[in-house]
C-alpha cells in the first residue's frame, strides 16, 4: 500500500517524473491515441471506464451521457456535491 497522499502537487510531480524517465508521448496512433481527439477525451474515456465498473454494461453509456450532460467540465464534476454526483 502506498504511503503517499495523492494531492494535486504529488500527482503533478509523478507526471513530471514519468515524462522525465520516458519522454513525452506524442498523440499518435502507435500509442493507441487518436490524434484528432478533442483535449480531455482521454479523461472522458477514463471516467467512462470507471463508470463501467460500477454499472451494468447497458447503463454505462447512459450514465456517462448523464454525467457529461449535467456538468460543463471535469472541474465541475470534481467540485460537485457527492450526493448530487451519485444521483446523476
Amino acid at each position: 500500500m502506498s504511503t503517499h497522499a495523492w494531492t494535486e502537487s504529488r500527482v503533478r510531480e509523478l507526471h513530471d517524473e514519468l515524462v522525465s524517465l520516458y519522454e513525452p508521448v506524442d498523440r499518435v496512433a502507435e500509442h493507441g491515441a487518436d490524434p484528432t481527439a478533442e483535449p480531455g477525451e482521454g479523461v472522458r474515456q477514463l471516467v467512462t471506464t470507471i463508470l463501467s465498473q460500477n454499472v451494468a454494461d447497458a447503463n454505462t453509456s447512459r450514465a456517462a451521457a448523464a454525467l457529461f450532460d449535467r456538468y460543463d467540465d471535469f472541474a465541475a464534476i470534481e467540485a460537485a456535491d457527492h450526493d448530487e454526483l451519485a444521483e446523476t
